[in-house]
């Protein structure tokens, strides 16, 4: 007789968690949702990413460097456009803010080594992430770096997600977008990149920190490598459009 009164019980809970776990997911949508609307007209103040490095200067009792200076597409680079594309997301006109195929890679190695070893994310991904969240790798996090990928791609143009992933990823301890990276690196505006040093930069945007160490200039050479040899037989005639609009 207990037992059937302990059933109804159990089954009220879990529909009322089930629906409290709705209410938070639809909560956190429609935040989620009205930040990156903003992002269409106004560039965001910071990151989650900028704030977690100077928080933990902060906490650590550093005066740690930083330098980030905003620039619009259309004064950063085409070559760099270019490189980062081929590096990092080369599907990146095609997909809708999640490469399955590369989702599928992933999951694959991930399964192989019993852990989260690579994410598989886009462009649009990793801005979600640096705008965010954070850089822990758990399906939590993930789960909602895709909602907000997918919100992005609804929202925004392709040019507007590039634009903004330009200007606020990682280059460097403190170094924060185009700009301040070719300013850092080759003492020049992002707008005057050749294309070595466009093929460098997407080379180690990976790792900056540890890419940038002459114990792994080696690895940072290949990455440069391999970019510099797509980008002599692969270009993305969306960058060019954008660039030269028709009448």
């Amino acid at each position: 007789m207990q037992r059937t009164k302990e059933k109804p019980r159990s089954r009220r809970f879990l529909k009322a968690a089930l629906a409290f776990i709705a209410l938070v997911i639809l909560i956190q949508m429609a935040v989620f949702f009205a930040e990156v609307a903003l992002l269409s007209t106004r560039n965001p103040p910071t990151t989650a990413f900028i704030q977690r490095y100077l928080n933990q200067c902060l906490l650590a009792g550093e005066d740690c460097p930083f330098s980030q200076e905003w620039k619009p597409l259309d004064e950063i680079s085409i070559q760099l456009q270019e490189a980062v594309l081929i590096g990092e997301d080369d599907a990146f006109f095609e997909h809708e803010g999640i490469d399955t195929e590369a989702l599928r890679e992933a999951a694959e190695v991930n399964r192989r080594k019993k852990k989260i070893v690579r994410g598989g994310s886009t462009i649009t991904q990793q801005l979600a992430k640096n705008l965010y969240l954070s850089p822990s790798k758990n399906y939590y996090r993930k789960g909602k770096e895709m909602i907000i990928s997918l919100l992005m791609e609804k929202i925004l143009t392709k040019q507007r997600i590039l634009e903004i992933y330009l200007n606020v990823i990682q280059w460097g301890r403190g170094i924060y977008g185009a700009e301040a990276a070719s300013l850092h690196y080759f003492n020049k505006p992002a707008s005057k990149l050749t294309m070595d040093e466009a093929a460098f930069l997407a080379a180690i945007i990976p790792n900056p920190e540890r890419l940038t160490d002459p114990s792994r200039s080696k690895v940072a050479d290949r990455r440069k490598a391999i970019i510099l040899r797509r980008m002599q037989s692969r270009n993305h005639p969306e960058l060019r459009a954008a660039e030269n609009p028709g009448p």
